[in-house]
């Protein structure tokens, strides 16, 4: 003890140094260390260390000028840090712990919910499980994480990486400067990207070029859009090093548009004889007597055709020839190829398929599409192309800054922990220090032997430590002492000089001035006792001498009365 208005109370194994300059005096608990004017250390274990600093819980360290640290396990380094729930750490200039297990470590950084973590000067994890690592870094949604200068999550799950960086839908994600989700789910890549497009949006059908009216995942989106750009402010991207997709909700690269313009690029000619079927009838109309002849046949056959195995038509004045079988349809002649229509398929001899209306493009559609579709469908693709090479490039530099970003953050956690575990290590071995200290304890004033020396062995979280201290009393009223404690590479010394106040008119005897008197005291006792068991010897021959005489004396006064009953 160590300063004036202080109270020990009946505690065991503490330490305190400092003055109350208050009504509030300096308190300890067992084996607790306190160290400051006004300090409170007022439950076991606990370490209290500067002005007003006060440690209320279980092992709670409170370091620093009106620190607090109120619950079991808390640490509380810093100028007003507070760390009020269990296993809260605040570490920085008006830190502040609020929440079961939570860590604040900055000037003014907050965590406030159970195991959220705040890292930088005005930093604030506002609830459960919340990260917000960077200066005034916001998460204030469960399970938010934001990483990055003025970062802000405000949605349950959301996160926010880069300088900032907004993350306002519930499990959006945004990456990169200025980038921000503001969707459920919605995912923002890049510096000034914005996600707004929600979930649920219909593609577009180049069939009929509306809206499509299919309702699978391949043509409406059931989460929130990804953007890597802003088409608003002009911010586009190329997405880069796409492989060919093969799924319906795959992507699409320029090397699948490529082979789809260079599959359409075969022309089908529009001349030649026209050929129409009825599926009724097959009637045959054209002269082919006729001045040019007529290119146009039409053949009508009656339903009631039977036993037919197979039928030529032909014109004398034309070339060309018509053979049905069971092989299928061959027209052959003229000046085009031969056209054969089989069970394997339809062989147009070269020839263009002309007048082809526009066929419904669906995923359960078997229509033909014409050329006009499919150039409509290459443009799309081309573009599409374009966009997801910038889109790729735009993805190869946010990865690039991702994995950057995720090197900086395990760089961060990494310094992060080994800061904890050495930190926890100096406590420890400041708490089993300031444990040995403890127990060097000075001998009572002997005027022949002044000078005593004690060893202390200190014991905390398993930390050990030995400490050695030297006690010098020239007076009864004066005392020297200097003390050292040593665990590991760690060391706590200290010096001390006591004074005794008070009338000292009346002179203490020594310890051996004591002890002769005592010696002499039972010296004359023995011969007391000596003396009194003489006396005791004495007394009881006198009293056997007085018990005869009692008796001659009976005899005597017997002899008298009867010699007085014979004389009368």
């Amino acid at each position: 003890m160590i300063g004036d208005n202080r109270n020990l109370d009946t505690v065991t194994g503490a330490v305190v140094i400092g003055n109350a300059t208050t009504a509030t005096p300096v308190k300890a608990a067992n084996y607790s260390v306190t160290i400051g004017s006004n300090s409170l250390a007022t439950v076991q274990s606990g370490v209290a260390i500067g002005n007003t600093a006060a440690s209320s819980g279980s092992n709670a360290i409170a370091v620093g000028t009106n620190s607090k640290a109120a619950m079991l396990n808390t640490v509380a380094i810093g100028n007003t840090a507070s760390a009020s729930y269990m296993g809260g750490v605040a570490l920085g200039n008006a830190a502040n712990s609020t929440g079961t297990n939570a860590t604040a470590i900055g000037s003014t950084a907050t965590a406030s919910g159970s195991n959220a973590i705040a890292m930088g000067t005005n930093s604030k994890a506002a609830t459960l499980n919340t990260v917000a690592i960077g200066n005034t870094a916001t998460a204030t949604s469960m399970g938010g994480v934001a990483i990055g200068n003025t970062s802000t999550t405000s949605s349950a799950n959301a996160t926010a990486v880069g300088t900032n960086t907004m993350a306002k839908g519930a499990s959006s994600v945004a990456i990169g400067n200025n980038a921000t989700a503001t969707t459920t789910g919605g995912v923002a890549i890049g510096s000034g990207s914005v996600a707004d497009t929600w979930y649920g949006l219909k593609g577009y059908a180049p069939s009929t070029k509306t809206l499509t009216t299919n309702t699978s995942a391949a043509w409406v989106s059931t989460a929130s859009a990804v953007s890597v750009g802003d088409a608003d402010e002009g911010i586009t991207r190329q997405i880069t090093g796409v492989a060919a997709g093969w799924k319906d909700t795959d992507a699409v690269n320029v090397a699948q548009l490529k082979a789809i313009t260079a599959a359409s690029s075969t022309k089908v000619d529009t001349k030649g004889p026209n050929l129409s079927v009825d599926t009724t009838r097959l009637p045959i109309t054209g002269d082919p007597s006729t001045s040019p002849p007529a290119s146009t046949y039409t053949v009508t056959l009656s339903q009631d055709l039977t036993d037919m195995h197979s039928a030529t038509f032909s014109s004398d004045s034309s070339p060309t020839t018509t053979v049905i079988n069971t092989n299928g349809v061959t027209i052959t002649g003229g000046s085009s190829g031969t056209v054969s229509i089989t069970s394997t398929g339809l062989d147009n001899g070269g020839n263009k398929i002309t007048n082809v209306a526009a066929g419904t493009v669906s995923a359960t559609s078997n229509e033909a599409i014409n050329g006009a579709q499919l150039h409509e469908t290459n443009v799309k693709v081309q573009n599409n192309t374009t966009k997801i090479a910038t889109n790729r490039r735009d993805i190869d530099n946010n990865t690039a800054n991702i994995a950057a970003n995720r090197t900086d953050i395990n760089n961060l956690q990494n310094q992060f922990s080994a800061g904890q575990r050495d930190l926890k290590d100096r406590i420890n071995r400041a708490g089993a220090t300031a444990a040995a200290l403890a127990g060097l304890h000075p001998q009572d004033y002997d005027e022949d032997h002044k000078v005593s020396a004690s060893l202390g062995l200190g014991v905390y979280h398993g930390t050990q430590a030995l400490a050695v201290g030297l006690f010098v009393r020239p007076t009864e009223n004066l005392m020297f002492n200097v003390g050292g404690a040593f665990a590991s590479n760690d060391h706590m010394l200290n010096l001390g000089v006591s004074y005794r106040f008070g009338d000292n008119s009346m002179k203490k005897k020594s310890p051996q001035e004591l002890q002769a008197e005592v010696t002499s005291l039972k010296t004359e006792n023995t011969d007391l006792s000596a003396r009194l068991a003489t006396a005791d010897t004495k007394l009881s021959a006198a009293n056997t001498r007085l018990d005869s005489q009692a008796a001659e004396l009976r005899a005597l006064k017997q002899q008298i009365a009867d010699i007085q009953k014979r004389l009368k």
